[in-house]
């Protein structure tokens, strides 16, 4: 009950969209790396003279947790890192050109009414990774809650893999719950690689003492010493076509029909082969995806999974 009220606490004003990364399979997006790393120094030079106009002193933590408001996401399309880029990219560095593409996706049957309305995520590119702009959400704003959660939890017991279990844990109550099953019918793995990495974007500011992303200068004041890059957070695991979700039962009814029908064939072409081995090859496990293979590994109901919705599954037969 506690961790569900904190899940309803951290998250009221945030809601984050479905993406349908099948419909890259057969596109080559331009890399979006550099437009993204601007937009990251940007928005942390700002919040750095809003700090540093003020008065009282904050610690280095206090200082990553202003930041980290300047990505808050607040309501449907009110992501301030996913409204940034539908603005600052080139038509080749997304697709589609618009969220209102519901009817070419896996999710043209909508399981809840009013997903036709919200629309989903289109998809960039990142050093040939695949993903939705939603994982950007995931990364800054998720992100954000996993490191108020990490941090909370080393204030009372400074023990590294407990304050990220707990943080973790969060993550997979949302899916549950708030942003995955209630919202969409859809629990997310890749959302929650996502939301791990933005912990370590977080944690990289203080935490990491040699190699932090910021200090004080001479006149006290903090300063930006290394500009964060988001090709170093990046995963092949925030690809859904990778890292499949999973789908409530009435939910997968609905999609399967169009995987099997438009995608069965394609996954054969070198195109998409050629991407998915590149993808195992670069491939790290975090600790997140270690800890949630664990679980899996336990029966929990915490990390649902069936094999009948795997692609090999799936596609058996053609």
């Amino acid at each position: 009950m506690r961790m569900l009220l904190i899940l309803l606490t951290l998250s009221l004003n945030a809601f984050s969209l479905e993406t349908d990364n099948y419909l890259t399979w057969n596109l080559e997006l331009e890399d979006s790396s550099e437009k993204i790393n601007h937009y990251l120094e940007k928005e942390i030079n700002k919040a750095l003279s809003e700090i540093n106009s003020k008065s009282k002193p904050l610690t280095c933590f206090e200082v990553t947790s202003k930041i980290a408001m300047r990505f808050k996401a607040r309501f449907v399309h009110d992501n301030p890192i996913e409204t940034w880029l539908l603005k600052n990219l080139d038509p080749n560095e997304f697709y589609p050109a618009t969220r209102d593409y519901i009817e070419e996706s896996i999710y043209r049957v909508p399981y809840r009414f009013y997903l036709s309305s919200f629309g989903l995520a289109p998809n960039i590119q990142v050093k040939n990774i695949y993903f939705g702009m939603d994982k950007l959400t995931h990364f800054t704003s998720t992100g954000r809650h996993y490191f108020t959660i990490f941090q909370g939890k080393m204030k009372r017991s400074p023990s590294l893999e407990e304050a990220e279990k707990a943080a973790i844990d969060y993550g997979l109550l949302d899916e549950m719950t708030l942003h995955g099953f209630w919202a969409s019918g859809v629990f997310s793995y890749a959302d929650l690689e996502a939301n791990y990495r933005g912990l370590q974007f977080y944690k990289n500011f203080c935490f990491n003492k040699n190699k932090n992303y910021l200090r004080k200068n001479e006149e006290h004041k903090w300063i930006l010493i290394k500009s964060p890059r988001i090709e170093d957070y990046v995963s092949p695991l925030w690809d859904e076509t990778f890292n499949p979700s999973y789908f409530l039962p009435n939910n997968w009814k609905k999609i399967l029909p169009t995987i099997k029908e438009e995608y069965c064939f394609m996954r054969k072409e070198n195109k998409v082969r050629n991407r998915i081995q590149y993808y195992k090859e670069i491939t790290r496990s975090s600790f997140s995806e270690q800890y949630i293979q664990s679980l899996k590994n336990q029966d929990s109901l915490t990390t649902p999974y069936d094999l009948h919705q795997t692609l090999a599954n799936v596609c058996k037969e053609n």
